[in-house]
This record gives structure tokens, sequence and C-alpha cells, in this order.
């Protein structure tokens, strides 16, 4: 329990603390990102696990050099997997909640983790736009930013979702964040 204490104590002092930096990095920013994404449900009886190219659209405000919140669309594309005996597509998009916690590695580099909740519908082709699976899911990621400049950064990122029962995605993206 000790040793649990000290950590969150660290993560906290990590978050509050705002050293001075070369550069400020605090505003709001947005986002963009493309890449592989992943769909996984198990409802007992058979398993969809399929991947597809999926997006992320977010917007965030940065208070200190080591903490961000910011809100964020994603879409996971379009997997298709057999399923429930037919040829199926699982649809999955929502928007999240997460907060980043940033540790700057030089002036140039920042590595980061986050944490959040999302609210998502996956709609099975066929079958109509049903809003099956509808809910709500924690994420968990972490990511590197390379900024190429003041404003602007290259972003890789990972992200994965846990929905309620054995439902859950994934998303890896490559794209960019721009401050003003």
């Amino acid at each position: 329990m000790k040793r649990h204490m000290v950590f969150f104590g660290a993560i906290v002092a990590l978050v509050i603390s705002d050293p001075a930096s070369a550069q400020d990095r605090t505003g709001f920013a947005i986002h963009a990102g493309i890449g592989s994404s992943g769909v996984y449900d198990d409802d007992g009886s058979d398993e969809f696990s399929a991947t597809d190219v999926g997006g992320l659209l977010g917007v965030e405000y940065r208070f200190t050099d080591h903490f961000a919140l910011g809100m964020n669309y994603f879409n996971l594309g379009r997997p298709n997997d057999f399923f429930d005996g037919a040829d199926t597509s699982i649809k999955v998009k929502g928007l999240d909640l997460v907060g980043r916690i940033i540790l700057p590695v030089s002036d140039k580099t920042e590595v980061y983790g986050l944490i959040g909740g999302a609210t998502y519908t996956a709609d099975l082709i066929p079958g109509g736009n049903n809003g099956l699976f509808g809910e709500d899911a924690w994420e968990f990621g972490a990511g590197l930013d390379f900024n190429t400049s003041e404003d602007f950064a290259i972003r890789l990122e990972g992200r994965y979702f846990r929905g309620p029962r054995d439902e859950s995605g994934s998303l890896v993206t490559i794209g960019f964040s721009y401050r003003f």
C-alpha cells in the first residue's frame, strides 16, 4: 500500500508542478490521426475479431507542461469478420474525454500516458443502424509527440477502449498536433 501512495504522490507532484521551460506549451491545441484499428467482441457463442483503418480528431487544453484535458471524436472504421454465422461488419464511432499526463523528455520530444472515458455506438452491418453495444468504455493509452516547431508536433499514439462485457477496441495512429 505504501508503494502505491508514493507512486500516486509522484504523479500528483508531476501534474501540479510547472517548472520554467524554454517553450510555453500551455493553451488550446487541435490534433488528428489515422491508423490501424481493431474491434473485438465475444458474446459467449461466437467471437468477432477484426481490424480496419480508423481515425481520431480532437481538441484539448494544456494546463501545465505536464497535464492536458481533451475531447475527441474517434472512428474505428468498419472491420469485417464472420460472426454468428454471417459475414458481418461492425462500425464503431464515439466521443471521449481524456486526461494526458505528459513527460517532456527534451525540447523536441514528449512522451505521455492518457486515461479517460468514452461513449460509443457499434452498428452491425447487415442488421441496420441499431446502435448495438452503445455503451460507455474506459480508455487507456500512450503516445509520443515530436515537436517540429513551436506550435506543430508529429504524434504517434495508441489507445485501448474497454467496454462492458467482453467488448474492446484499439486504435494506433500517426498524426499531428497544432497549438494555437
